[in-house]
């Protein structure tokens, strides 16, 4: 038996007990050997080792029980499941809260990618190849002098599609004018197929007139002139290049971009929770979007087998090339100090660049609604994309006469904001959300927290004032005007719990209690 006491790394301790073993051992044994390194109880705050948490134990079972279900395969902690996490792994739990915190809402980076698309310019153009030519500083020209820069992707399209081979070592090993001659050698010999081509198609007509052959014979050889080699060059502005544009991809004549990144964000934005969060990454020719879901549970609760984190990744590729890729993915903490993060993926669909913009709209949304429901257990359960429409239902169970005529006047339109701070008082009169501080001046900035979060999270037409709204800016408070950490999570948990009521036997959750209302004097 091993003891591991908190002075040396988990990695540490693994090798020391794999050593005692007698080094190089088998996987399984590995396994096994990681599984005896143990230690005493951690005293005072019952952490660690030998403290594990029932309710810690069942949240992760249930959890994990629900990927199964949903296709994927969880990894075993290094722990007994439910163990709580170590002083170090609470820290590391608050730090992942607050790094999700940061990132931009689904609105917020679906617009701005949006906006970068549209600032490009995107155009295509079909050119015959023949009529194309490299210059030596690696610029693309088309007969009449337009001129382009050339992406590396481009020129690899480029290269493929006139029958080029060694492509990488074109692009990789060899200076702009040695790739020049051989494109501009291979794009020569199209040009003069072409003409080849075309001249038998000419002497063959100039046959049929000679021999006195009838109008109808002669009109059906002519009916079948030999069309040219001809490309489509997707080009977008760079304003950093003399040319004004760059060819980013080269594609078939009859090659529709109907589906790029932007019609993707659009349909991401359109699809998922307002409030989820994530991030995009875009070079320009392919995009990896992420929506983000984080567990609202305390970081002083988090055990070994926590699922923390889960998401949605969409990846496509606007070259034309690939396909669209949906993914789900989940995060699930395996050790004490959440050191070692076991991170899953399992497959969605993968959609093709082919049929009309209504057909892959329908097939992106189905997508969509797919890998939501693969990660619905944790949505759910952790409030997001709530759709109740608070002040409907508040006005359902209030008798207060003045709250009454406030609510209704939300309900017939009133900007929101002179309905919000009757809501964010309710909840701190209530004790229902632990926010200290003089009301007249918390509650106005609750009510900013409010704006900032919503003005950049709608997209298309406005909603009804939600919970998860009114949810995120108590969040969004706790984090920006409490400096103290311990207040931040209490806030956080107390918001959480708002979203959702208490979990039944059959895996469900009950409806939660309307929010009070109580006019701020």
């Amino acid at each position: 038996m091993v003891w591991f006491d908190g002075h040396e790394s988990m990695e540490a301790a693994c090798e020391r007990a794999i050593d005692l073993a007698g080094g190089g051992v088998p996987k399984v044994e590995t396994i096994q050997a990681r599984a005896a390194i143990v230690g005493p109880p951690v005293p005072g705050e019952g952490r660690g080792v030998g403290h594990v948490s029932e309710e810690g134990c069942d949240r992760s079972e249930s959890d994990r029980l629900a990927l199964v279900a949903a296709g994927f395969a969880p990894e075993q902690p290094l722990y007994e499941r439910g163990t709580r996490v170590v002083d170090g792994g609470v820290q590391e739990a608050r730090r992942r809260r607050q790094e999700f915190e940061a990132m931009p809402t689904v609105g917020e980076y679906t617009r701005d990618l949006i906006e970068a698309v549209d600032s490009e310019r995107r155009a295509s153009q079909v050119v015959e190849a023949g009529d194309l030519r490299m210059t030596a500083k690696g610029d693309l020209v088309v007969r009449g002098g337009t001129r382009f820069a050339a992406t590396r992707s481009s020129f690899a399209s480029l290269a493929t599609r006139i029958g080029i081979g060694g492509i990488r070592y074109l692009t990789d090993h060899c200076w702009p004018e040695l790739r020049a001659y051989n494109l501009n050698h291979q794009l020569t010999a199209v040009q003069a197929s072409d003409d080849a081509e075309h001249a038998a198609w000419r002497l063959m007509i100039d046959r049929q007139a000679a021999i006195g052959k009838s109008a109808a014979a002669a009109a059906s050889v002519a009916g079948k002139e030999p069309a040219p080699t001809q490309i489509k060059l997707l080009t977008r502005r760079n304003a950093r290049h003399e040319a004004g544009r760059e060819v980013y991809g080269v594609v078939s004549p009859t090659y529709q971009h109907r589906f790029g990144v932007d019609r993707v964000a659009e349909a991401l934005a359109r699809s998922m929770p307002k409030d989820a969060r994530g991030e995009v990454a875009y070079d320009g020719n392919r995009a990896r979007f992420r929506v983000l879901f984080h567990s609202d549970v305390r970081p002083e609760e988090y055990v070994a087998g926590e699922f923390f984190r889960v998401g949605i990744s969409v990846r496509t590729d606007d070259t034309g090339g690939g396909s669209y890729v949906v993914e789900a993915l989940y995060w699930q903490n395996l050790c004490l100090n959440m050191g070692c993060i076991d991170e899953g993926v399992t497959g969605i669909k993968r959609i093709r660049h082919v049929g009309s913009v209504a057909e892959l709209e329908r097939k992106f949304d189905d997508a969509m609604a797919r890998a939501r429901s693969a990660i619905g257990h944790f949505i759910r359960a952790w409030g997001f994309g709530t759709s109740e429409d608070v002040i409907a239902r508040t006005l359902q169970v209030t008798s207060d006469m003045e709250a009454r005529r406030d609510l209704e006047r939300g309900a017939d339109g009133v900007p929101i904001e002179e309905v919000l701070p009757g809501f964010f008082n309710g909840l701190i009169e209530r004790e229902l959300v632990p926010i200290r501080g003089r009301r007249q001046e918390v509650v106005p900035k609750l009510v900013q927290m409010y704006r900032r979060d919503e003005s950049s999270a709608v997209v298309g037409r406005p909603q009804p004032l939600s919970r998860t709204a009114i949810v995120n800016a108590a969040t969004r408070y706790a984090h920006e005007g409490q400096s103290d950490p311990w207040a931040q999570d209490d806030i956080q948990s107390a918001a959480g719990r708002l979203l959702f009521g208490r979990a039944s036997r059959s895996g469900g959750w009950s409806d939660p209690a309307p929010l009070p209302y109580i006019p701020l004097s």
